[in-house]
């Protein structure tokens, strides 16, 4: 046999279970250890961080915060990162908390934050960039059938994503939106 040449890495099991299900021998929890940050580094980090409630009771995978001209990496999650770390899961309701004391009361003018809010906003993005109706002050709107694409399939995209997660009027909506947006584009499409 060839000889193995030293490269540094060390390879550990540390499966909990062998593969008929029984436990393993020195299997034992790791304690995760709690990242060591400075109060005001910790504020710093929970005033970077979007959170909206009931957050915690589905954990996300979280990268860390990126300038806003920074530019995106584009990785592809396996699901055995999806679930979010004990200490990730700490610094997510640290950062609810904190945007919860500082968000103020909603204004009167502002819709609260529904499912069918956001859809009704995509829908009105789209029926723009189709050019089926016109910004406040604009003579002639403009088509971008390239937003128009992209709008539709992020409603697609949304569709799939809350299969069976939806109640009967957003699933409703959604399918009519849909719809009448993918008509919409064809017809302007075919109009150019």
């Amino acid at each position: 046999m060839a000889e193995q040449k030293d490269t540094g890495f060390k390879i550990t099991d540390r499966r909990k279970f062998n593969a008929d299900g029984s436990p393993r021998e020195g299997a034992e929890e790791q304690a995760v250890p709690a990242p060591s940050e400075s109060p005001t580094e910790s504020a710093a980090a929970a005033s970077n961080v979007i959170s909206f409630p009931n957050e915690q009771q589905k954990p996300a995978a979280s990268g860390p915060a990126q300038a806003p001209n920074a530019p995106r990496e584009t990785t592809t999650a396996s699901p055995a990162s999806a679930e979010a770390s004990p200490a990730q899961n700490v610094a997510h309701q640290q950062a609810e908390r904190a945007y919860d004391q500082h968000r103020g009361p909603t204004p009167a003018d502002m819709p609260e934050a529904s499912f069918v809010g956001l859809l009704n906003m995509l829908a009105l993005e789209c029926e723009l960039a189709l050019g089926l109706i016109a910004r406040p002050g604009e003579e002639a709107p403009d088509v971008n059938l390239e937003v128009a694409r992209h709008l539709i399939d992020t409603l697609g995209m949304l569709k799939n994503k809350t299969r069976e997660n939806l109640n009967a009027q957003e699933q409703n909506l959604l399918d009519e939106i849909l719809a009448y947006l993918r008509m919409q584009f064809v017809q302007v499409s075919r109009g150019r």
